[in-house]
């Protein structure tokens, strides 16, 4: 059995969390306590751990199998050497050892030229390019397609932004410096994948997640030190923004981490983020003014240990039954144990029902879909 004690106090019916210890004597790192009450969950499933010791696992992707969602997959990357494609199990189904992958994202179902696919992009800092993938569903691998020099010094933070007009973007940024590019992939001849830059602009300061909202073309950045925005995912949008949240006097911990959006249709959903310092998770609306909705951790389990210092994480409320009829939410642990005598064990990714953060947090639920509402119509 697995154990990372932590000390909880009970605060108006939730759960505060206010530091981490081990019966032994590997220690989590110190942190801050949330700004705001937090209720626990647990984690149901953990990826296998990393090859590598130390900060090796950073960033989830989710990929879903429409024809079987059992056979869903977690795509992870390794910053020590690729990116891992695990299974809903948790198992390793197969491995690319391409470079000290950081980021990673995924659309699904994009048209490029002639090609149908589902494409995957992650920033490669071995060789500074942004590395793009078609994923094989047969195989649940990867396939090289492209590799688009960065021009960054260390390629950081990655993600996918699918338009209304059908064109699919890469957002990716620097590390020290923060700034973004954006680059769109097309097709002149219909069968090879190239990319053009076209738009470059800064939060300010160092940043890693971003998210895209391809319903309402949103771009949400987490500037680590300063808070999250919201700008426009569009070309044209230029440097405009809206801020969401921040860490001097709002609800967040530095490191403002990672960041991702749960489309629950109908234009339903929220913006989830990582407050590192404080190792627990926010979750904020979707839709302008970007309410502020409540916190979580994900605390001990029977089996699996609660998680630490989350740099990426991924959400998705599509129905993965069996193991998560109600969709699933993935976070990086930056602080693993496992064990006889609850050692630190090598990093790894949790996997938390989405549907049981969101009877914790007493989230409304999404408004029905005309389907829906005509098969609740008694009249």
């Amino acid at each position: 059995m697995k154990s990372m004690l932590k000390d909880h106090v009970a605060v108006g019916g939730v759960v505060m969390m206010l530091g981490f210890a081990l019966a032994s004597c590997d220690k989590a790192p110190p942190s801050s306590p949330p700004k705001d009450p937090t209720v626990s969950v647990t984690a149901t499933v953990e990826t296998v751990a990393m090859q590598d010791a130390d900060d090796a696992a950073d960033d989830p992707a989710i990929w879903i199998d429409a024809e079987d969602p059992s056979r869903s997959v977690i795509i992870g990357t390794n910053k020590k050497r690729g990116l891992g494609v695990y299974g809903l199990d948790g198992q390793e189904l197969s491995f690319r050892a391409d470079g000290r992958m950081n980021n990673v994202d995924v659309r699904q179902n994009v048209t490029i030229g002639a090609m149908m696919l589902d494409v995957v992009v992650a920033t490669n800092r071995t060789d500074q390019t942004l590395a793009v993938y078609a994923f094989e569903r047969a195989a649940r691998a990867l396939r090289p397609l492209l590799s688009i020099p960065s021009t960054f010094g260390d390629p950081y933070g990655i993600c996918l932004y699918h338009s209304k007009t059908g064109e699919l973007y890469v957002f990716a940024n620097d590390s020290d410096s923060g700034t973004y590019g954006q680059w769109r992939l097309f097709s002149p001849d219909g069968t090879a994948i190239q990319a053009e830059k076209l738009r470059t602009f800064s939060p300010g300061s160092q940043a890693e997640g971003c998210s895209a909202d391809d319903q309402n073309g949103t771009l949400f950045v987490s500037e680590e030190d300063v808070g999250i925005w919201a700008y426009g995912a569009e070309p044209k949008d230029g440097d405009t923004r809206v801020g969401v949240d921040t860490v001097a006097g709002g609800h967040l911990t530095a490191d403002s981490e990672g960041i991702s959006l749960v489309d629950e249709g109908n234009g339903a959903g929220y913006v989830i983020a990582s407050s590192q310092g404080s190792n627990s998770y926010n979750v904020y609306d979707r839709a302008p003014p970007y309410a502020f909705r409540g916190a979580f951790v994900i605390g001990d389990g029977a089996t699996i240990d609660g998680v630490a210092e989350t740099d990426g994480l991924d959400v998705s409320a599509a129905n993965l039954s069996p193991a998560f009829p109600g969709g699933v939410f993935v976070a990086q642990d930056g602080f693993n144990v496992d064990g006889p005598g609850h050692k630190t064990a090598h990093q790894n990714f949790k996997l938390v029902p989405w549907e049981a953060i969101r009877a914790a947090l007493k989230l409304p639920r999404p408004p029905a879909t005309a389907a829906e509402n005509k098969a609740d119509f008694k009249g």
